[in-house]
Formats: structure tokens, sequence, C-alpha cells
């Protein structure tokens, strides 16, 4: 079996295995035959030839028989169909042509050159009108917030005057105290080695007999004066995995007050829970051989104090 064919030139008859096939005479040639006027082709004449038209930028067929600037005149005077300009809207713009690649604005809908396609480029009036009303609309926003406050401010000014007259209801009531308790555990400290899990902060009220007979306070000490405000009370949290006894004496180690629970005949150290029924004053005592978990929730307000 013959791989290849011979190239169709007398003068040359060489053997191709990639042999070329003219498109004019429809003869075999070799790569150094393939063109048309290196092999003498007798079909050039009779092939069709093609032109591109530059109204349209369409190839137009011209037959074998005519002329291909008649044929192309032909073509634009009937099925020419010239292509659009690309024209920026941007008045007096120097990049207008044919190949501009134009970007529509999103506020006046107009088509735009890369130069001119930001709506500060072309001074969009659609979007300076925008802009205004944005910031017309910002303006009142912000005379209404201004007046809300101001109202705010004048109805809490009336209410904190008449709230010793209307006592809270159940719900403001529990309402006042979530508030408190927040309060409470952000000004919280205590030992850091006890657990963020075990941590329950309390607010603490040293009583006036328990400051006069330890050295709370005292200048040999003046970083326990920190923990303390006018009114003698300290922020503090307890280990709610400990005793509240354990938890009297890291009260006391952190304050410098003497404990002497411990020595028959001294004033015994007591803590309890503010009584709100009786004006807010120390109620019954706690057991300390309780865990602090069991007597004392998130918030409480505690007092320290001597047994009565």
């Amino acid at each position: 079996m013959e791989v290849g064919s011979h190239c169709q030139v007398e003068t040359c008859n060489a053997l191709d295995f990639l042999p070329f096939v003219c498109n004019g005479c429809d003869r075999v040639f070799c790569e150094n035959h393939r063109r048309r006027e290196t092999h003498g082709c007798q079909g050039i004449q009779s092939s069709e030839s093609v032109v591109v038209c530059k109204r349209c930028r369409s190839a137009v067929t011209v037959p074998a028989d005519s002329d291909p600037q008649t044929t192309l005149t032909q073509h634009q005077q009937t099925t020419c169909l010239p292509v659009e300009r690309s024209t920026c809207s941007t008045e007096g713009c120097t990049t207008s042509g044919g190949l501009v690649v134009l970007s529509p604005c999103p506020f006046c809908k107009k088509s735009f050159c890369l130069a001119c396609r930001h709506p500060s480029d072309h001074k969009c009036p659609v979007e300076s009108a925008a802009r205004a009303e944005e910031s017309k609309a910002r303006e009142g926003k912000k005379a209404q917030v201004e007046n809300l406050k101001e109202k705010t401010a004048t109805g809490a000014a009336g209410a904190s005057a008449s709230a010793s007259a209307k006592p809270l209801s159940d719900k403001g009531k529990a309402t006042a105290k979530k508030v408190e308790a927040m309060k409470i555990e952000m000004k919280a400290q205590g030992e850091t080695s006890i657990p963020t899990a075990c941590r329950i902060p309390i607010r603490l009220h040293v009583s006036t007999a328990v400051k006069s007979a330890s050295s709370y306070g005292a200048k040999t000490q003046p970083d326990k004066q920190k923990y303390f405000d006018n009114a003698c009370t300290f922020h503090i949290w307890l280990d709610a995995s400990k005793t509240l006894g354990w938890n009297l004496d890291m009260i006391c180690s952190r304050l410098s007050i003497v404990n002497r629970n411990n020595e028959a005949g001294s004033a015994e150290l007591v803590l309890s829970k503010e009584d709100e029924t009786a004006g807010d004053g120390p109620g019954p005592p706690l057991l300390f051989s309780q865990e602090a978990v069991t007597l004392v929730g998130q918030g409480d307000v505690l007092w320290l104090s001597f047994r009565q």
C-alpha cells in the first residue's frame, strides 16, 4: 500500500506524506508547490474571491467572472448594514471611534468611554440630584434623632421626679434588678484563681462597726481603698463551688478585715442578704457551712456585719 501522494508538478513528482490539494485546480502538490503561483494553477481564474466591506465589516463573495469593486458597490447599495459607530456621550470627548468600549452610567443611562464612565467624570446631573436628595434626607433624619433625644431627656427628667411617688410594677422591678445585676457584674473584682464559670458577682456593704473595728482602708494598705466608694461598698465575685465560710475568709483577706470568728467571746462576723422589706438593711445571717451557689445569686447585695 502506497502512503502519501506524488506532487503533480511534472518537474517535481516528489512523494509527500502530507500532500496539499489546491482549491483552484483540485490537483495534489507537495509543500513547495502548494501555492497557486508555484504550480501555475489553471483554475485561479475560475474560482471565487472574497473582499471585506469596510462599512459593515462583512465578507463579500466575488464571483469568478465579476469585478471585485463592482460586487462591493452592489453590496453596499443593497444588503450592507453599516456598523453603528461607538460614540462617547460626553460632549467634546476625543476618544470616540468605531472600536471604543462604552460603559452605561447607572444614573443617566447614557454610554460613556472608559475615561468618562464615572458620574463625576461626565458631571452626571442625575447623580448630582440623587446626592443632594440623599443629603437632604440624612439631615432630616439627624434632626429627628436630635428631637427624639431632647424629648427623651425631658421625659426622663420628669419620670425621675415622679419616680418616688409612683411605685414600680413587678415587671419594672424585675427589669431594674437585671440592670443592677449587670452593673455589679461589670464592676466586680476578685481572686483571678476562681474559674470564670464559678464566679458570682455581688455588691457587698461593709457595716460601720466592722469598718471601725478593722484595718479596712488603713494607710498601711492604701490599695484596699480602690475597691470602695463613699458608701463603703465593695464589688467582688464569690466562688460558687466553695462554702460561704470560705468566701468570708477570702473577703476578709482582700479587705484586711480581722476575722476572729474562731475565738470564743469575740464579735462574730456574718454575711446577710439585703432585706428590702426592712429598709435595705441586712437580713438574717446566712449559713457558712453551705455552698455559696445555694445561697447567693448573680447581682445579689450582701452585708458584712457583726452578729446582733
